[in-house]
């Protein structure tokens, strides 16, 4: 149970009082745009969603002392498989702008050095 907040991943001042009010321990992002063919369509509109927004609540997190992240990716970092079924050790080669926006996200947080659930 919790309150509910609505507040756009882009809007880092938003998100730093949302924290400085609520103190959370842990960080759960599931959200992202996911249409595979809108996302070849208006790339720009996912990589500002999935990227950029993510990095604003990754700021937001690391300026709040908040470093206990679960990312939701998705398999379609993989793009086209080489063998079935998919395991961790499978080559990462995205092959539109949704993938592509998971695996960056994915680098960053590597990058970061926050582990990822």
């Amino acid at each position: 149970y919790g309150d509910f907040e609505f507040c756009d991943i882009l809007d880092l001042d938003r998100l730093n009082r949302l924290f400085a009010q609520y103190k959370p321990d842990a960080v759960m992002h599931f959200s992202a745009y996911s249409l595979v063919g809108e996302s070849m369509a208006e790339p720009y509109k996912y990589y500002n969603n999935n990227v950029s927004g993510t990095l604003s609540l990754l700021k937001a997190m690391i300026d709040n002392d908040c470093m206990k992240f679960i990312f939701s990716s998705s398999a379609a970092i993989f793009g086209n498989p080489e063998h079935i079924p998919i395991d961790e050790s499978h080559p990462k080669n995205p092959i539109n702008p949704y993938g592509k926006s998971k695996l960056m996200v994915e680098e960053i947080l590597k990058d970061l050095n926050l582990p990822m659930g």
